[in-house]
């Protein structure tokens, strides 16, 4: 029962560290911070270009759904946002992959901190997915 207690602790360890790592990072948000985040090379370049043109063309598709259905606006933004994360990781190689990783937690990381500060300040479920979405 004590290894167990111990292997346990020693996992909480690492996770603990892994976050503090992430916290000293931030989420790229433009080419050139993808660019660097990921160290893409001129062909990945033109590919974050191609895929970050067609998230904002279908951003701008669904802009004026926000007011008339929330709840669908809600699936499409997610479903874009997958996209464009799963288009990423496609054209990554082995050593990307592993940034990768670390951007992927970064975006979980912010979406805990954004639900936790939503529900302190009584939001509802569908307006902490709508800010989620839009992060």
């Amino acid at each position: 029962m004590r290894i167990f207690a111990s292997i346990i602790a020693v996992l909480f360890a690492f996770n603990l560290n892994a976050q503090s790592n992430l916290k000293d990072l931030t989420l790229p948000t433009s080419a050139e911070e993808f660019t660097s985040f990921f160290n893409l090379n001129d062909d990945q370049v033109k590919k974050l270009e191609s895929f970050t043109d067609r998230k904002s063309n279908q951003l701008d598709l669904i802009k004026d759904m926000k007011g008339a259905d929330l709840t669908t606006y809600i699936s499409k933004r997610n479903a874009i946002n997958k996209g464009f994360t799963t288009s990423l990781e496609l054209m990554l190689n082995e050593v990307q992959l592993v940034e990768f990783k670390k951007y992927i937690s970064l975006i979980r990381l912010k979406n805990q901190e954004i639900r936790q500060n939503l529900l302190k300040a009584g939001k509802s479920e569908q307006d902490i997915k709508l800010a989620i979405v839009e992060n």
